[in-house]
């Protein structure tokens, strides 16, 4: 007759009480710590910029303009050049409710930790204008 392995070993104290063995807490604790490390490190990588400066003009109408960097950005700055008010989103479209950026106007947008993949330009009906961006990656 054979006997099979046990599957499982449980470990109990002298009372009888289960317990983990110490060292499979080691092992956990250590690798909770590395996963923690790696997001630590993806974070810091993340937020590392690259240290590059661009710059691009776009003409704004009434009709929604969408304008994506090549590489995503850390910080943009936006001039007003035109003679209309121009709303601007970053990453999502929002309603043109918001603020307008008036002539002359600069509006400056740093992530913090995240990145700037897409801006939004649109002008008040019958308007138009030149913005100029500055973008930093």
């Amino acid at each position: 007759m054979t006997t099979q392995p046990p599957t499982s070993i449980q470990v109990v104290d002298s009372e009888g009480k289960e317990i983990v063995r110490p060292d499979v807490i080691s092992f956990i604790y250590q690798a909770v710590s590395a996963a923690q490390l790696v997001k630590l490190r993806k974070i810091e990588e993340d937020e590392r910029a690259e240290g590059i400066l661009e710059s691009w003009s776009v003409s704004v109408t009434d009709r929604r303009a969408e304008f994506f960097p090549q590489k995503p950005l850390k910080s943009v700055d936006v001039y007003n050049l035109g003679e209309g008010n121009v709303v601007v989103s970053v990453n999502e479209y929002q309603q043109a409710d918001r603020a307008p950026l008036r002539k002359d106007d600069s509006l400056k947008v740093d992530a913090k930790g995240h990145t700037i993949r897409r801006l939004y330009f649109i002008c008040p009906s019958g308007q138009t204008a030149e913005v100029y961006v500055q973008g930093f990656r």
